[in-house]
């Protein structure tokens, strides 16, 4: 190192010369050796330009038949460059691009293909940090056999930054049908360490099938770390169905209803994992669903009439009763028999369904405004709103039913059984209330939380759980006892309208949008 004196003619200097600097310090100019860093190519570098190289040569020794299929294919998929949406990609960069792709989880070069499209996919993207774990959550259901996503994480940034690209890494994961895919080691080996819990970190996504050199348009934004592993909540439908009315299991066949009229207005599955469009459906909109023996009972409102319905072991319906009216509401079963309730001109119908050919109605000439119906400690109850708030204590005496009318201490709305106990919800200046009673006549009460209100709720042997009317919420409630409530998060955000438990398992859909949603 040697200090620099200027004179009058060069009075400073900057840069490098012959392995030396000119550089300033608090004592003046020094010069010092400061040779220039030699760039050091990593092994994933190298690997990759292998690759590239490999790729650009197996272009050239396609026959030319197929390089026009490549060329061709982009008037299909009418895919762009990544600036300027107007300017399509050509046939050789999307053969180099898509094999990219393939190249990072793993997969060889794809020669030939069908023109295919990407199914609904995924666009709410969350990250959940454990202990031991860092999962990445998606809100629908990732089958990898036919696509697969190319995610990309940055480490930690300022709580309030926006998106950047600058310091995102990809994330590999092992692909598998699943909404959760584990990026930990991925993580580590990028950054070093794992995120803590409130982290911001910017994330970038697209997806490309495997069958077919198609991807999907580029998504980007931030996201913040969750403190807890995916509460086991998970997106099982893409089906274009929405306006989900009822869920029910016949022994073999899980059915969500819906409220859409047509043949094709359910969705049917043997797993509640796997979902499909039913194909021989009710005429009309569907209400509720009750289990009789091995068959799924159901009851639906059409434009002149309403009908009650039977499903076989095939997963078809068929009908049993065709009425002028009423409009059924509720379905409850119990006792070998199910009730049907519903209010209509200012007195409510009992429909009474002892086997697939006797469906009953029976005009009560009393009660009004029915809104729920359920079974449990060897009765029935139902809810009347008003004008009266009422619990109506159903029994059977033979071929006779009895009725005991108990006063609703609260403006309860819905309700079910489970562990001993009635649990109701309801509303209450503005809060969401939960009522508890055995026998309807000594009750015990609590707020749960305010601006919202319940559309169903269930029990499966361990807890009970709530869905909820608001399109904001993205979780559910559930409680051991029906009195003390805690959210459990979903990885979607919707209206919940129906939840059934079939055993453990829960099931629940939306009515605004398509989503099918279980967990244990």
């Amino acid at each position: 190192m040697a200090r620099i004196k200027f004179g009058v003619l060069v009075s400073h200097a900057a840069g490098s010369v012959g392995g030396s600097t000119f550089q300033r310090n608090a004592s003046g100019y020094i010069l010092r050796s400061k040779p220039l860093p030699i760039h050091q190519k990593s092994a994933i570098q190298l690997d990759r330009r292998a690759f590239m190289k490999a790729c650009q040569d197996a272009w050239l020794i396609l026959p030319e038949a197929t390089r026009k299929k490549w060329r061709q294919f982009i008037e299909y998929s009418r895919q762009s460059i990544n600036n300027d949406s107007g300017v399509m990609i050509s046939g050789y960069n999307l053969y180099l691009k898509y094999q990219f792709c393939r190249y990072l989880f793993g997969l060889d070069l794809l020669v030939d293909f069908d023109y295919i499209k990407l199914p609904a996919l995924p666009s709410v993207f969350n990250i959940y940090r454990a202990s031991n774990s860092l999962t990445l959550n998606l809100d629908l259901p990732v089958d990898t056999s036919d696509f697969l996503f190319v995610f990309s994480l940055s480490n930690a940034q300022r709580s309030n930054s926006s998106f950047s690209a600058v310091n995102c890494r990809f994330m590999y994961f092992t692909p598998g049908d699943s909404n959760d895919f584990q990026i930990k080691d991925s993580f580590i080996e990028k950054f070093g360490f794992l995120p803590n819990v409130g982290d911001t970190l910017s994330w970038s996504c697209y997806f490309f099938s495997v069958k077919s050199p198609v991807l999907s348009g580029f998504q980007s934004g931030t996201l913040i770390v969750n403190g807890s592993t995916p509460s086991g909540w998970v997106s099982r439908s893409a089906l274009a169905l929405s306006n989900y009315s009822a869920i029910g299991f016949d022994g073999t066949h899980y059915f969500a209803m819906t409220l859409n009229k047509g043949s094709n207005n359910f969705a049917i599955s043997t797993d509640a994992i796997s979902w499909s469009l039913g194909t021989s459906g009710i005429n009309g909109v569907c209400k509720a669903v009750a289990r009789l023996g091995n068959n799924l009972i159901a009851v639906s409102a059409l434009d002149a009439n309403c009908s009650a319905y039977y499903s076989d072991s095939s997963g078809v319906w068929h009908s049993i009763a065709s009425l002028a009216d009423p409009e059924w509401s509720c379905i409850a079963a119990g006792e070998g028999v199910c009730l049907a309730m519903t209010s209509m001109n200012g007195h409510a119908y009992l429909g009474v369904c002892r086997s697939i050919t006797d469906f009953t109605p029976y005009d009560l000439g009393q009660y009004s405004f029915i809104s729920d119906i359920c079974y449990g400690s060897s009765f029935f109850v139902a809810i009347q709103t008003g004008p009266v708030a009422l619990c109506i204590k159903i029994q059977s005496s033979g071929m006779n039913w009895s009725f005991t009318n108990f006063t609703m201490p609260k403006a309860f709305t819905h309700l079910t059984y489970g562990n001993g106990h009635f649990v109701f919800s309801g509303t209450e200046s503005g809060n969401l209330i939960f009522g508890v009673t055995s026998d309807l006549v000594n009750w015990q009460y609590s707020i749960a939380y305010s601006g919202t209100s319940v559309n169903d709720l269930t029990y499966n042997g361990s807890r009970f759980v709530a869905v909820l009317t608001s399109s904001t919420n993205n979780y559910v409630l559930s409680s051991v006892d029906g009195l003390n409530w805690v959210q459990e998060a979903i990885p979607v955000t919707c209206i919940l309208s129906t939840i059934f438990a079939n055993g453990s398992l829960f099931v629940t859909a939306s009515s605004d949008q398509h989503y099918i949603l279980t967990s244990n």
